[in-house]
């Protein structure tokens, strides 16, 4: 359990956090809508460098990266076993690993997760097979929302590290760059432009 201290530090940052995201919803609201997120190859590249994230970290993020966007086509419980393994492992030692890399792991984790359980229909063994034939797919794949939710956390954490800003902050504003881009992406809508990395 974290100590008072570093939690009322943690609630504290909040405010600068959201002064991050307001700065870049300002500074991006001129920019065109995505379907997508944009390729994270630079972002990602972006965030070694303003966060100055060890090679090892850094190759594990890459990792799961590399899951998110799902260039080998993988099924969603495969990408979700995968990205959970990476977890685990960075999870097992966390004082050994960049905080903020820690933070978009398990960022991407509970988002995999979350998006597995979605989309596994429910069923209290009352329902007919009529019932359970309804397509219970969300407007977008499970891995789109995935994909937006670790792009965002990318996206949001640069954005935080690029400012300056301590690694409450970077951390803040990864989770809330996430939040906004896999409710956006899961509610049908575009990828927040605002997120996007010039």
């Amino acid at each position: 359990m974290a100590s008072t201290s570093s939690l009322t530090s943690f609630a504290a940052a909040a405010g600068e956090a959201h002064g991050v995201m307001v700065a870049a919803i300002i500074r991006g609201s001129r920019g065109k809508a995505r379907a997508t997120p944009p390729p994270l190859e630079r972002p990602l590249a972006q965030l070694r460098e303003s966060a100055k994230l060890p090679v090892k970290d850094f190759e594990k993020l890459s990792q799961i990266v590399a899951l998110a966007t799902n260039k080998s086509k993988l099924s969603l419980a495969e990408t979700q076993a995968q990205i959970r393994q990476i977890d685990e492992e960075l999870q097992r030692k966390p004082a050994a690993v960049h905080p903020l890399v820690l933070a978009l792991s398990s960022i991407a984790n509970d988002s995999a997760t979350t998006t597995l359980a979605a989309q596994k229909p429910a069923t209290n063994g009352n329902k007919s097979k009529k019932q359970l034939d309804k397509p219970t797919t969300p407007v977008v794949t499970g891995t789109g929302v995935v994909l937006a939710d670790v792009a965002g956390a990318v996206i949001g954490g640069y954005l935080a590290a690029k400012a300056g800003k301590s690694y409450n902050i970077m951390i803040l504003t990864a989770i809330t760059a996430a939040s906004i881009a896999s409710g956006a992406i899961a509610g049908g809508e575009e990828f927040p432009h605002f997120l996007s990395v010039e």
